[in-house]
């Protein structure tokens, strides 16, 4: 894993040479930019184990940091009108104001501890394809009803009126302490800056569009 993690790193400063890529990393307070994208904590790299694979899948997403996230600590009884609320206020707070690149794909990350649900937000955002549903069928209905109601707000892109400002919207969800739940949100622009490979034992690559980030195990309630 650490030889897997110096070689992305050192894709990504070559990369950022070759193509080029945009050097966006910077120190947060004195500004350094290093030039190629890599510093600490950057790029990031998340992780995530299927069973019995014996196949190594990289997945790329070029993704914005500066707009488009939030997160609230909502309680139980906020129910589905809370999260509603919280939704409508975050992409308005941002349509509004022309910070957001639409048509968008808006993802929500509802319960786990407050880093995994902005993790979740961010996940179902970037790594699912427009038009997939979850397979709880509540959630499902969730992603349908905040689709249809945030495009009913009458912003459209750069804060200007408009009906289609969103894509698509993903929920994903964890399980949570009994007395909160955690909600966060996440934009994904519609440029979709994303592409995955597969390597097989046999170090043959394919590449596809869809990242299939989110398998049944991925998603397990269960302990096994």
């Amino acid at each position: 894993m650490v030889a897997l993690e110096r070689a992305l790193r050192q894709a990504t400063a070559d990369a950022t040479a070759a193509i080029p890529l945009r050097p966006n990393r910077v120190h947060p307070l004195t500004r350094k930019d290093p030039n190629n994208n890599v510093g600490v904590h950057a790029p990031t790299v998340d992780y995530s184990f299927e069973p019995d694979a014996d196949w190594l899948d990289l997945t790329v997403v070029h993704k914005g940091g500066l707009f488009g996230g939030d997160y609230r600590m909502l309680f139980p009884a906020d129910g589905l009108d809370g999260i509603k609320r919280f939704f409508l206020d975050s992409i308005s707070e941002f349509f509004r104001r022309g910070m957001a690149c639409q048509p968008l794909v808006v993802g929500l990350g509802i319960g786990g501890t407050k880093d995994v649900c902005v993790r979740l937000a961010k996940e179902a955002a970037c790594l699912r394809l427009v038009g997939d549903r979850h397979p709880d069928p509540d959630i499902a209905a969730l992603e349908e009803e905040l689709l249809a109601l945030g495009n009913a707000t009458g912003f459209g892109a750069m804060g200007f009126p408009g009906d289609s400002s969103i894509m698509d919207v993903h929920v994903e969800i964890a399980y949570t302490h009994t007395g909160g739940m955690p909600v966060a949100i996440q934009q994904f622009c519609f440029a979709h800056r994303r592409m995955s490979a597969r390597i097989d034992a046999d170090n043959r690559v394919t590449y596809r569009e869809d990242p299939q980030w989110f398998t049944p195990y991925y998603r397990r309630d269960g302990i096994a």
